[in-house]
């Protein structure tokens, strides 16, 4: 019986057989010249291709960051613009005061606010004295609103102004 190791065994086609320091041949783990491969300059230029396409998506994350907290401020100063008119569309013209003011939270929501801490915007308004038509002409039923818009951490500020028509109370 033989044993498993003296089987002859048939040469794989993909191993090349060298000679080793005692003339007995040695596997070689070299594939033939016919096997596909990439070369050196291959995988460098492929490995530059991609270094180059990540470094022009991370510079591209401080641009959609800056847009992102835009698209949020923007978002909350409607809000806060909304939740004012609301307000004073709830109060008759003729008993609107002249000025006022409204606080709001960090979430620009409105909120009865006693303490400074708490409060992260303030809207104040002041009402015109008389509404002018783009024909020149008074307008008897709508007055006209200012509202300056402030963020009382980095006091920067943005004004509007709103047209509320006479709600007949």
């Amino acid at each position: 019986m033989k044993v498993f190791s003296e089987l002859p065994q048939a040469p794989s086609p993909f191993v090349r057989s060298r000679i080793g320091p005692h003339g007995a041949s040695l596997p070689s783990a070299a594939a033939p010249r016919g096997t596909p491969a990439f070369s050196l300059v291959e995988v460098a230029l492929a490995m530059g291709l991609l270094s180059f396409c990540v470094i022009t998506l991370m510079g591209l994350i401080p641009v959609a960051l800056q847009a992102s907290r835009e698209s949020m401020n923007k978002n909350m100063e409607i809000r806060m613009r909304q939740a004012v008119q609301a307000q004073l569309l709830a109060m008759p013209t003729s008993g609107l005061s002249t000025t006022g003011n409204y606080s709001f939270d960090p979430d620009g929501f409105l909120r009865d606010i006693t303490s400074t801490n708490e409060q992260r915007y303030l809207v104040e308004f002041a009402t015109a004295n008389q509404t002018v038509l783009p024909s020149g002409n008074p307008a008897k039923r709508l007055t006209t609103v200012t509202l300056i818009m402030s963020n009382v951490i980095t006091h920067e500020k943005k004004t509007n102004h709103l047209h509320l028509p006479d709600n007949g109370f």
